[in-house]
């Protein structure tokens, strides 16, 4: 498994702050998460050593509601799909999905899920694609694994070939987040915390979706969970959604909140020559 680019330019990002331009100093670049000889709780991101220090770096995704990372995937594959349906049959399509929002809850397997909703969609351009006008399409309507999916032309979709997915059961999205940071501080600590003994540790939390919250949200969800971050010397949270332009807001530096967190910008096609997979 290759280490994500966007992993890494947010690392390097993270790596920019903590050690400057003083590339020279770094003596050991190590990506734990790839070793196979590693123990998996300690499988990290990445490793850093300069001439006297050592940084312990873990990244992770933030959701701006539970399973949207299994939503960006389906979507992308749902693309894909339509890419070539609309090559076959010589006509561009544009639908819409209206899903539960906590479907990855419910269901008994996810991939089996998905490629049901990938025969839902393939299903409806069969239909659709023998009507003089496609807008005609009526919806179609299936349930999935104790799921209700609704699938629905959209004409004003942006691009040809486009699908979205619309959440009729909308969760209040600042729960949603609050719960998903403290999934992240569960999941992710006990890894970069096993190298608080010989190391600096370091979390970068990445904000590629542009709707997870303000910084001074994240502030406020992490310092009520002061207490499990106590062995994390850096925090840092990145926000890569607007294109090359991305921006690292420094949370806790040296072991303390700051109180008004530094902002510094990167353009995102100079990042990622640091840390590779």
């Amino acid at each position: 498994m290759r280490i994500d680019l966007d992993e890494h330019k947010c690392i390097d990002a993270a790596l920019c702050d903590l050690i400057g331009d003083n590339w020279r100093a770094l003596s050991q670049v190590d990506i734990p998460e790839l070793d196979p000889a590693c123990p998996p709780d300690m499988r990290i991101d990445a490793h850093v050593s300069t001439d006297n220090l050592s940084y312990a770096i873990e990244h992770t995704n933030l959701e701006p509601w539970f399973g949207a990372l299994y939503d960006r995937k389906l979507i992308s594959e749902l693309q894909e799909v339509l890419a070539r349906v609309a090559v076959n049959k010589g006509r561009p399509y544009k639908f819409d999905l209206a899903i539960r929002s906590d479907w990855h809850r419910i269901v008994a397997s996810r991939r089996k899920f998905e490629r049901s909703i990938v025969d839902l969609v393939c299903g409806y351009c069969d239909e659709a694609s023998v009507l003089p006008e496609i807008t005609h399409a009526p919806p179609k309507i299936a349930n999935i694994q104790g799921v209700d999916v609704y699938a629905f032309y959209n004409e004003t979709k942006d691009h040809d070939n486009a699908i979205g997915i619309y959440r009729h059961l909308k969760p209040d999205r600042k729960l949603e987040f609050c719960r998903s940071i403290i999934r992240i501080i569960e999941k992710k600590l006990s890894k970069v915390n096993s190298y608080s003994d010989s190391c600096k540790t370091v979390l970068v939390l990445q904000d590629a979706h542009g709707r997870a919250s303000k910084t001074s949200e994240i502030l406020k969800i992490l310092k009520l969970n002061e207490g499990s971050l106590k062995k994390m010397n850096f925090i840092y949270y990145v926000k890569s959604y607007r294109g090359k332009s991305w921006y690292l807001v420094k949370i806790k530096s040296k072991g303390i909140f700051e109180n008004k967190p530094s902002i510094q910008y990167f353009d995102a096609s100079d990042l990622g020559s640091l840390v590779k997979g």
